[in-house]
């Protein structure tokens, strides 16, 4: 027979350590240290959404990076600066390249990095990368990325502060003496906290890095149609339709017919 302490296993995250409950009908509850509930998508209720939005407007993605920048500059140690320069690094890094949360914090510098000068910043950027995303292994199908200015700009300026000294470390590092990266549960509660420090009202998770790159894909192209042809590519996604709702549009344009009809308002 099952005795209690087998019901629980702990995770141990970046952040703290979760304990799991494993009731005998087959559900997980993930809980935090004080026993309390995490905001994760099983410990949703039934009724509950558990849809991630995307940072969909400039007020959105200003208000984070404003976050960020003040905790850079509230930083008191030099371990705290550099966990939140990289916290700003990872967001900008993933809502402008746009791949899956688990495959962004894999990277390593010589993703982006061709090489290096002497004192460790960035001698020569790589013009692309042809990525393998972890779901798509099996198919052994590769991804080409390309990187803008701003990626290029971002990581420039964290190199300045916290100079690379080997191109094979990860990016976005689990702590300051750990040869491992941040985890995965540890980017959706930074995501989370930053965001709702940030005043965003909206559920945000680790899917909103790359529904935010889908959706400005969208809204700046010229060619609508032809944007949503090469981002359903991008996706993997079988249908047209599911981009459409995976970047948010669906919901935006059902607003919309909403707020479009205004009948016997005359009349009250």
């Amino acid at each position: 027979m099952m005795s209690l302490i087998d019901n629980y296993k702990i995770i141990n995250s970046e952040t703290d350590t979760s304990i799991i409950l494993l009731h005998s009908y087959g559900k997980t509850e993930k809980r935090k240290k004080d026993g309390n509930l995490k905001d994760t998508k099983c410990n949703k209720k039934e009724d509950e959404s558990s849809e991630v939005f995307a940072f969909n407007t400039e007020e959105k993605i200003k208000s984070m990076m404003e976050v960020f920048n003040k905790h850079i500059a509230e930083s008191r140690a030099n371990t705290m600066e550099k966990r939140a320069r990289r916290n700003k690094l990872v967001f900008l890094v993933g809502i402008n390249i746009g791949i899956r949360a688990g495959d962004l914090i894999k990277l390593k510098w010589n993703f982006f990095i061709e090489s290096l000068n002497s004192d460790g910043t960035v001698e020569k950027f790589k013009e692309y990368y042809d990525l393998k995303p972890e779901k798509q292994k099996k198919q052994n199908k590769f991804v080409r990325l390309h990187f803008n200015e701003t990626v290029r700009r971002a990581i420039n300026e964290y190199v300045e502060n916290f100079p690379i000294t080997n191109l094979e470390d990860y990016i976005f590092f689990a702590t300051d003496n750990s040869n491992e990266h941040i985890s995965y549960h540890a980017l959706y509660e930074m995501l989370k906290k930053t965001a709702k420090e940030a005043g965003i009202k909206e559920n945000i998770g680790t899917h909103s890095l790359r529904k935010t790159w889908g959706f400005w894909c969208w809204h700046k192209a010229m060619d609508k149609s032809k944007a949503l042809t090469i981002l359903q590519k991008c996706f993997n996604h079988s249908s047209v339709e599911t981009t459409l709702k995976y970047i948010g549009l669906l919901d935006s344009e059902i607003k919309e017919m909403y707020n479009s009809i205004e009948l016997g308002m005359e009349y009250i």
